[in-house]
């Protein structure tokens, strides 16, 4: 391929809206997933993954979170399990994809679980995806 290389498209999804936690007798969990349209690749072009999560606990005794960003539902591309020593969490994944050339969904899952805890919420979050050609 000739031609320029760089940024060819944009992607984004993201949300403010608190995803509450789940508490039943001190213990708790909650999920939630960003997906983006449909991406198309040609030949020569990779895709930029960048996605983040801020998760907020209150009174808690220990708790962890999972992070993964996946191709085409269920075929994970890459995850991100933390344990924090602190209450207040952002989980943050990059990942540059080079599946070849085809049309492909991309999603970011959140899951959190935690026990001890009287309130818990997964807040802003967000996914980006820059298609980019790149000359060899």
């Amino acid at each position: 391929m000739t031609g320029p290389s760089g940024i060819v498209d944009v992607r984004f999804a993201g949300s403010n809206l608190p995803v509450l936690f789940i508490i039943i007798q001190g213990a708790g969990d909650a999920t939630t997933e960003l997906m983006l349209p449909p991406i198309t690749l040609l030949a020569n072009q990779v895709v930029k993954l960048d996605a983040f999560a801020n998760i907020n606990f209150i009174t808690v005794q220990n708790y962890s979170v999972d992070s993964s960003i996946s191709r085409n539902q269920g075929d994970i591309v890459t995850t991100d399990q933390a344990f924090f020593p602190q209450a207040a969490v952002t989980t943050a994944l990059t990942w540059v994809d080079n599946p070849g050339p085809g049309t492909y969904n991309y999603t970011f899952t959140i899951s959190g679980s935690a026990n001890g805890i009287t309130d818990a919420s997964i807040n802003s979050r967000g996914l980006t995806a820059m298609v980019i050609t790149v000359t060899q």
